[in-house]
């Protein structure tokens, strides 16, 4: 698609132009237990990034604090 002004194009989320996603500011044995649990679980891949499912995530890994 090509844009008259590009300059005027504002972009929001995440950045595309980075090839990773930031991991050091997360916990990381949350963050192995977040993994295993929807390696082991592929049904609730569909709702990642929900408010919903990170809520029913702490709930399924109480012993993590997210």
């Amino acid at each position: 698609m090509a844009f008259a002004k590009p300059q005027l194009v504002r972009r929001r989320g995440i950045s595309w132009s980075r090839k990773v996603l930031r991991a050091d500011n997360v916990d990381a044995g949350f963050l192995a237990a977040e993994i295993r649990h929807y390696v082991c679980h592929p049904e609730y891949r569909a709702a990642i990034g929900s408010q919903a499912e990170y809520q029913r995530l702490l709930a399924e890994l109480p012993d993590r604090d997210g």
